[in-house]
C-alpha cells in the first residue's frame, strides 16, 4: 500500500532513520516530559537552538 502523497516525506530514508534514533532514545529513557509549553520554551537547549526567538505558534504566557 502506498502512502498518501501528503505523507511521503515521513517515509523517506532520512525521516525513518530519525524515527529509529528517537525510538532508541525513548527506550533508553533519554526523554524529558514538560507539563506546560512555557516550561518547554524556557529550557536552555530550546532557547539556544532558537537563538532567543520562539518559533511561530510557541508563545509562552508570562
Amino acid at each position: 500500500m502506498a502512502a498518501p502523497v501528503f505523507q511521503s516525506c515521513f517515509w523517506n530514508d532520512d525521516w525513518q532513520a530519525g524515527e529509529v534514533e528517537v525510538a532508541e532514545q525513548i527506550r533508553n529513557g533519554k526523554v524529558r516530559v514538560f507539563d506546560t509549553l512555557d516550561e518547554f520554551a524556557l529550557m536552555p537547549e530550546f532557547s539556544a537552538a532558537c537563538d532567543g526567538h520562539l518559533p511561530v505558534g510557541v508563545c509562552p504566557s508570562g
